[in-house]
């Protein structure tokens, strides 16, 4: 579904990613794990079409979408769930809905808004409510829902659960796989390592913009080392 190849990208004079390969299976939820500063952000970014591709390519099946604008990349099946949520706080659950599947025909967009609503049922509760009254949890979960409003082929998600309360979490997580049981290609970036490897098929560790490592979450669980080496996740042992 995702092939990057060389891949480097930055701010300006800044390059951030270097030279970065990735492959992401059709219908797989892949995750992109490192300390940060790491780049993982900056590669979503980029593959969404909002930071500069300073050389290499991004392919979505046999297309290239690395000298693409950023609403055609929409159109052709990639939405992004940023960190942070950025919600219209000033617009409803529902308009904040709608405004994801601006590019979509009229019938769409009511379809989807009930495939949303029954995924979050909870949106549904708030559906008049403005978006800046929600919970954190809620707010995600309306993030998630906006980017699935545009049908999306592939869904990037960055720090699904960064701020939130574990019942949120687990919410969230519950509906990424109910998203891949019915076919749906997932890039996540995760602070939260062990609920990652819990979720992903495959993970990539980025260390200072390169890749450290990359291999099955199943391997990253069996071999605990892997992922400590590289974002510091070793813990010190207890002493009575």
């Amino acid at each position: 579904m995702l092939k990057i190849n060389k891949l480097s990208c930055g701010y300006g004079s800044l390059t951030v990613v270097h030279e970065l390969d990735l492959n992401v299976s059709e219908g797989s939820i892949h995750a992109l794990v490192g300390a940060n500063g790491a780049g993982k952000s900056t590669t979503l970014m980029t593959i969404a079409g909002h930071v500069q591709v300073k050389s290499g390519s991004i392919m979505i099946g046999s297309e290239q979408l690395d000298q693409v604008p950023t609403k055609e990349r929409v159109r052709r099946g990639v939405a992004l769930v940023p960190e942070g949520r950025r919600l219209f706080s000033d617009l409803t659950v529902r308009d904040n809905l709608e405004v994801g599947g601006y590019s979509l025909p009229k019938e769409n967009i009511s379809r989807n808004l009930e495939r949303v609503l029954t995924m979050f049922p909870r949106l549904g509760e708030r559906i008049k409510q403005e978006s800046g009254l929600l919970s954190g949890g809620e707010q995600q979960m309306l993030a998630i829902g906006r980017a699935l409003m545009a049908e999306p082929k592939l869904l990037l998600l960055d720090e699904l659960s960064l701020g939130l309360m574990p019942r949120m979490v687990e919410d969230c997580y519950i509906a990424l796989q109910q998203l891949q049981s019915e076919g749906m290609t997932i890039l996540l970036v995760e602070q939260n390592t062990q609920q990652a490897l819990s979720a992903a098929d495959d993970v990539t560790v980025l260390e200072s913009g390169t890749v450290a490592w990359q291999g099955t979450a199943e391997k990253a669980r069996q071999d605990s080392s892997i992922i400590e080496a590289y974002i510091g996740l070793r813990r010190e042992p207890k002493t009575d």
